[in-house]
């Protein structure tokens, strides 16, 4: 920029005096307009132009610097912008001529102080000559810097003021050419020139702001770990986050060239992503947000909660929009499955058939995926071809076409290869797979199947037992969604088939067990778990002659000897009650009428949480050796199932020989454990060192057997009490010593019940001494001290009522405690006439049994007094009984009870105390551990009661 030609005559002036003042007779006035030559004013629009045309605040005060230098003409300008509260400066532009090339170097930036304070604070300019800075103390002595500021020779300065009048910094001049100084034109040029700038830094500073904060903002979308996308209302993205990318499948581009992406990503789904933007805040300020179905790019199906918030406009007027997002895929899938997963399950627990259960899946996965359809095809138990075939959305005849099918690599297509491989296997074409026979791809293309995907369904031992089939109308893979929901079916479709063929297996054991126990020659029968028969073997009627409706129930009782029936009637009962195992012979009668011995074993049977089901029972005909043998097998049956009961043979060396199921269970050892070992190992080691094993096989072989009652060991280290038997076992044919039978069962339970009742006879012999001892105590005070026989006997009766109601409310708490409301309520409800004499209230007590009885004699003997002297010998008179918890130390709380009477005869102090006087104040002082006290009112007797309350039954 040139320097332009100068008008310096008399314009107005704005001069600061040197003590700060303003001299306004130098202000321009309407008489003196300011004439400014044509060049300068040019200059000054160019100027003012280049300011406002600047692209940023920087660029701007440079700009405006040089101007102000230039168009004044003066050798140094300043610009600089005012920071905080204390108006220093900052981000200053200096203009310099070469003569004052070495101010270059000058680098502190001015405080807000001395004379540039002046400007910033009252937003005037100054201009002072190079005389009047030399005076004015803000210069010379103000100034942070004014020791090492260059000198100035003459200053002229102009603040830049906002529109709402806030200081922005100023401008200034020094030296002006020539060595003139600056006038009022000067002066004149620089306001207008600051005014201008003014106006464009403040716009300058917006636009930067505007800048910097949409920069942070596209950071912070950008970097979000969420989907978030910065948009403009009609879809214009201006960023979106890479976790938006990532989970949509569309790349940055493809979404920011495409005004479309709300369509690409919401196919079906798009107008209600929409309409969620152009949603407003509601009345409670909530953002709008809804849950919204997302396509990928992959295809697969995602499930966002969507919202959307507006946070400006665009400088062309178009709102400026952020949406955000929550991947909920996981979660609702997880609330779809759990839904389908309980239906399904419920479905194939009660027991409905195989085709149903598995067609019940099919629809599950037509449910989950709209628009998939499956089929279950179950193969036979050799897995060798396809048997049958599930499905509720496909027609049958897809059944038929597949019936026999043989079930290999390639023969079948994607079915018969996923068994065959034991793994999913997916045709994403089956028009031109080359894997598919012609027959099963008609079969498939005629149904509208294009594309598969075909999971193995395993049973629990991971053999191929079917597969299942999601069925696609268009040539494409599966998605990651519909691959689990192929696991998913998968897995169901395994309970179903297991669980059917479990039933099966179960059936057929059944029948397998009834033409056994049909064709064994003994006598056989089953129990429900109370003992009623419902079941015979046909071997029973042929031996008796009777029917199944004379044995039904409890019928069998005629067949037995009217002598030794009760015994065993005794023992079954006995057995039934718990849960034991039932041995005898005893005579049952023939169809010929004549008794044969016949020994009878009976069994429980239980279900897998150990309850009894049933019971079932043999009768072997012991007069016949022949059926002894024949049954043996039948024998070794029942033992294994004996699961209750240890049975374990050894050698004649105490090495283990058998191990049944019941020893297994109650010892933790399975058979190929310990057959081969010694038998002690089921011993305590204390029982170990002292050779009790030993000690019992030598008792049994001298007397035959030997019983066994102790502690015994279990795998785990624990020990438990288990009783039971040692025999000697016999050859059969010589009777010759081959070895030892021994039988166990857990008693730990009967041994804890033992215990316990042996520690109820002991408490209730302490309990029946202590009542005696108090009845005995009661006679002795009531007849020692009554004139009249029969007053006493009645005394003596109430007394033992209201002992005998305090035992009767302990026996119904166990006697563990009784709560005080109920001691009082038992101890006055026979004195109570119409129920509104007694008036009672206090909080919830627990007492101990010994408190309780001596509370319920006080309130007795306070009862019977009344009725004879006090309140209740009246017909108005009324007694009021109230209790409460004791302040005092939580360690030990005590209550305090009190008994007042009203409206009876006048009181007098008794000339000598009788035994309800002497028992409340003595005895429960010393029973209680507490304190009693009687006052003899006129207006009625008031006993007051303490005693220490039971922690531990009161929390």
């Amino acid at each position: 920029m040139t320097t332009v030609d100068r008008n310096p005559g008399k314009a107005g002036e704005v001069r600061r005096l040197p003590d700060g003042s303003i001299d306004r007779r130098a202000e321009p006035s309407e008489a003196h307009p300011i004439q400014w030559s044509a060049n300068r004013f040019k200059a000054l629009a160019e100027a003012s132009s280049q300011v406002i045309s600047a692209a940023n605040v920087s660029e701007a005060l440079s700009t405006l610097t040089e101007a102000a230098r230039m168009i004044i003409g003066a050798h140094q300008a300043v610009t600089s912008m005012a920071r905080g509260p204390d108006l220093s400066q900052a981000d200053s532009s200096m203009s310099l001529s070469d003569k004052y090339e070495n101010w270059r170097a000058y680098q502190p930036v001015p405080a807000g102080s001395g004379i540039y304070a002046m400007v910033c604070q009252d937003n005037q300019a100054v201009r002072m000559t190079q005389a009047e800075l030399e005076e004015d103390p803000r210069w010379r002595g103000a100034g942070i810097n004014a020791s090492e500021h260059p000198p100035l020779r003459g200053w002229l300065a102009a603040p830049l003021t906002a529109r709402d009048g806030r200081n922005l910094g100023l401008i200034q001049l020094s030296d002006k050419f020539d060595g003139a100084e600056f006038d009022g034109e000067d002066q004149a040029i620089l306001v207008q020139l600051a005014q201008f700038a003014a106006a464009a830094i403040e716009q300058k500073q917006a636009d930067d702001a505007l800048r910097e904060s949409e920069s942070r903002l596209r950071a912070v979308v950008q970097a979000s770990p969420f989907p978030m996308m910065l948009h403009a209302d009609d879809g214009e993205i201006k960023e979106l986050s890479h976790k938006w990318c990532q989970l949509s499948g569309y790349s940055r581009e493809e979404l920011k060239t495409h005004f479309d992406w709300i369509e690409r990503a919401y196919p079906g789904e798009g107008q209600d992503a929409a309409e969620l933007m152009a949603q407003e805040f509601n009345e409670e300020g909530e953002i709008p947000r809804g849950e919204v179905e997302v396509r990928a790019a992959s295809g697969e199906k995602l499930i966002w909660d969507f919202y959307n918030v507006r946070i400006g406009r665009l400088a062309d007027g178009r709102r400026l929009q952020i949406s955000a997002a929550s991947d909920i895929t996981e979660r609702k899938l997880a609330e779809a499955f759990e839904i389908e997963y309980r239906r399904l399950l419920e479905l194939i627990a009660s027991g409905r058939p195989l085709e149903e259960c598995l067609t019940a899946v099919t629809a599950a996965v037509s449910r989950l995926q709209p628009g998939v359809r499956a089929c279950v095809l179950q193969c036979d138990l050799d897995g060798g071809i396809f048997e049958r075939s599930y499905a509720a959305e496909i027609n049958a005849s897809f059944g038929e076409g597949i019936h026999n099918a043989p079930i290999n690599e390639l023969a079948i297509g994607t079915c018969g290869e996923a068994i065959f491989r034991g793994a999913g296997v997916t045709c994403d074409d089956i028009r031109t797979d080359e894997r598919w026979s012609e027959s099963w791809r008609e079969l498939c293309l005629a149904h509208g199947i294009r594309a598969c995907h075909s999971e193995p369904v395993r049973e629990s031992g991971e053999r191929c037992i079917a597969s299942i089939m999601l069925c696609f109308s268009e040539p494409r893979r599966p998605t990651p969604w519909e691959l689990r929901i192929a696991e998913f079916a998968s897995h169901l479709a395994s309970i179903a088939i297991e669980r059917d063929r479990a039933d099966q297996r179960l059936r057929d054991q059944e029948a397998q067990f009834h033409a056994l126990a049909e064709n064994i020659p003994t006598l056989c029968w089953m129990a429900d778990a109370t003992g009623w028969i419902f079941w015979y073997n046909s071997r029973w009627y042929d031996y008796s002659g009777t029917t199944s409706t004379q044995m039904e129930g409890w019928g069998w009782q005629s067949l037995h000897d009217p002598d030794v029936l009760p015994e065993v009637l005794g023992r079954w009962k006995s057995s039934i009650a718990d849960g034991t195992p039932f041995e005898m012979v005893f005579p049952l009668k023939g169809v010929d009428g004549a008794f044969r011995p016949f020994l009878t074993r009976v069994v429980p049977v239980r279900d897998e949480q150990g309850k009894i089901v049933r019971w079932f029972g043999t009768s072997t005909d012991v007069a016949e050796l022949t059926a002894l043998r024949q049954t043996a097998n039948l024998h070794n049956q029942i033992v294994e199932s004996a699961l209750d009961f240890a049975i374990i043979t050894t050698d004649l060396e105490g090495q283990v020989t058998s191990w049944n199921g019941g020893a297994r269970n109650i010892f933790g050892y399975d058979a190929s454990e310990v057959i081969g070992r010694a038998a002690d190992l089921i011993f305590t080691p204390e029982d170990r060192a002292q050779e009790r094993a030993d000690v019992e096989m030598r008792r049994a072989q001298k007397h035959g057997s030997a019983e066994n009652e102790r502690l015994h060991l279990r795998k785990n280290g624990t020990k438990f009490w288990a009783s039971g038997l040692m025999m000697l076992l016999l050859d059969r044919e010589g009777g010759r010593h081959i070895g030892f039978l021994k039988i166990l069962r857990d008693r730990s339970e009967q041994k804890r019940h033992e215990e316990h009742r042996k520690l109820l006879v002991d408490e209730l012999n302490h309990r029946v001494k202590n009542t005696l001892a108090i009845v005995q105590s009661l006679a002795q005070q009531t007849f020692r001290g009554e004139h009249s026989s029969l007053e006493a006997r009645r005394a003596f009766d109430g007394r033992l009522f209201a002992l005998a109601n305090a035992h009767n409310l302990l026996t119904q708490e166990n006697w563990e405690s009784a709560d005080l409301l109920a001691v009082v309520q038992a101890a006055t409800h026979a004195h109570d006439g119409g129920g509104e004499r007694f008036v009672i209230g206090g909080p919830s007590i627990r007492l101990e049994p010994k408190t309780a009885v001596t509370v319920a004699m006080a309130l007795h003997e306070l009862a019977v007094n009344a009725i004879k002297y006090g309140a209740l010998s009246v017909e108005n008179g009324e007694v009021r009984i109230e209790w409460h918890i004791k302040a005092g130390l939580a360690s030990q709380p005590r209550f305090q009870l009190r008994w007042e009477e009203d409206g009876g005869p006048v009181v007098r102090p008794p000339l000598r105390r009788g035994f309800g006087s002497r028992m409340i104040e003595r005895a429960l002082a010393i029973e209680l551990n507490g304190a009693a006290q009687l006052y003899f009112r006129p207006e009625g007797l008031i006993c007051e009661i303490e005693a220490p309350i039971p922690v531990e039954r009161n929390n």
